[in-house]
């Protein structure tokens, strides 16, 4: 657990979508994250001074418990809705048709993976792909007798 001196109301005012000035996408405010190594921590684990401008999360010393709250860190939101949709028909008594239509990721919402939430990590906070997929659509015919 990392050592930080902001509330949770500012941890989660830093977290979105947002993109770097290298393009690169983050979940949280490319500001807090040193542009040289990639990480939310500088290489003074001892002192815990600041090492870059920006750096407000910190490693704790030895011995010493972090002050992040749990879930402080949490991910974006993940909704995907899924519909099916079908009518059967009948005729002559013993034939019939099924049509049936399924629809995956029905909004077509993109759905952000962050890969890494370790401080320390170099990809920290960094969106590193889509956690569902685009919007799929898939049509069958069932004949029945």
């Amino acid at each position: 657990m990392a050592v930080t001196s902001l509330s949770r109301v500012e941890i989660t005012d830093l977290l979105g979508i947002q993109t770097a000035a290298d393009g690169t996408v983050y979940y949280i405010s490319p500001s807090v994250i040193d542009p040289a190594t990639g990480r939310a921590v500088g290489p003074d684990n001892v002192t815990n001074t600041a090492s870059f401008n920006g750096q407000v999360f910190f490693n704790p010393s030895a011995g010493q418990l972090g002050t992040l709250q749990r879930l402080s860190l949490d991910g974006p939101p993940v909704l995907s809705w899924d519909a099916s949709l079908s009518k059967r028909f009948t005729f002559g008594g013993h034939y019939g048709i099924e049509v049936r239509g399924d629809f995956f990721n029905v909004s077509n919402s993109a759905i952000f993976f962050v890969g890494d939430y370790d401080i320390n990590s170099t990809t920290f906070g960094r969106v590193t792909g889509l956690a569902v997929g685009p919007r799929v659509t898939q049509l069958a015919v069932k004949f029945t007798f």
